[in-house]
């Protein structure tokens, strides 16, 4: 695939930033830690098998993308990792631990966190209060307790407000702090769905299709705030993704998923043009 238009001209918005424009995101040395891992990963729906044995790594301190065509299992095999499902057979574990049969809550107090696809803001609350929802796993009380607004409930209040308004500053989302999530752009959701997970302080962020139904522009904006993310705040992302111009820009390294089966891993630049991925996206 060789000749692929560059959606970004990088070079025109970098601020002090180890960019070499075509190639990899080369800021600091890979550290060769593995955050996650899978061994082995099966689902099946109805007999059709949506991931079919697959063994994946993500290494602390990279910007993983997972991508293939729909219906190649990228999303199933996430909903794995963060918990949503549970897989028919295989393992998942998290810095060496094992956490198959983790529930999704317990997972983000560990340090994974993700965004959706579709957005799972709550469209009638505004910015803040969006990002304090994701902060639910560490909430004390029940509702007796929030009813009365215990001295409890009050400090669980102010620390969450506390590091919802962190990570608005983080990513320049000042002007929507108040504004109702279902008034605004898809952009702008996307950025506050990111900023409730990076709320919850995580190690590794997996982003479900961010690219979706954006601009151009917009997909600038994200762009510039995973990379600003991953710079100052050393958080590793994984970024399921349709868009092979954007993670060919910003991934260490791809792994390419068809028919459930991961059929390539490794520099973008060697993937895009490896004869399977080519097949699996052009069909020839």
């Amino acid at each position: 695939m060789r000749g692929t238009r560059q959606l970004f001209d990088v070079e025109s918005w970098k601020v002090d930033r180890v960019w070499d424009k075509g190639e990899l995101y080369k800021k600091k040395a890979m550290q060769p830690e593995t955050l996650v891992r899978t061994e082995h990963i099966l689902v099946e729906f109805g007999g059709i098998r949506a991931v079919d044995d697959v063994s994946i790594s993500v290494r602390r301190g990279e910007i993983l993308g997972i991508i293939g065509p729909n219906g190649a299992g990228k999303t199933s095999l996430l909903n794995v990792i963060s918990g949503f499902y549970k897989p028919k057979h295989g393992r998942v574990y998290y810095k060496g631990r094992d956490i198959t049969r983790l529930p999704p809550h317990e997972r983000v107090k560990l340090g994974i966190s993700r965004t959706f696809q579709h957005s799972e803001l709550f469209m009638g609350m505004n910015v803040i209060e969006n990002i304090m929802v994701g902060l639910h796993p560490w909430a004390r009380g029940n509702p007796l307790t929030y009813a009365l607004w215990t001295p409890g409930v009050v400090k669980w209040e102010e620390w969450a407000r506390e590091r919802a308004e962190h990570v608005i500053d983080l990513l320049d989302l000042h002007e929507y702090r108040y504004h109702i999530v279902g008034s605004l752009p898809p952009g702008v959701q996307k950025r506050v769905d990111l900023a409730r997970a990076l709320a919850q302080e995580p190690e590794v962020v997996f982003m479900d299709e961010p690219m979706a139904g954006l601009t151009r522009e917009e997909k600038e904006d994200l762009v510039r705030a995973i990379i600003e993310v991953y710079e100052t705040r050393g958080i590793t992302f994984v970024l399921v993704e349709h868009d092979l111009e954007v993670v060919t820009d910003i991934c260490n390294r791809l792994v390419v998923m068809d028919f459930g089966r991961v059929i390539a891993e490794g520099p973008p630049g060697e993937v895009v043009d490896n004869p399977l991925v080519v097949k699996a996206y052009l069909g020839s």
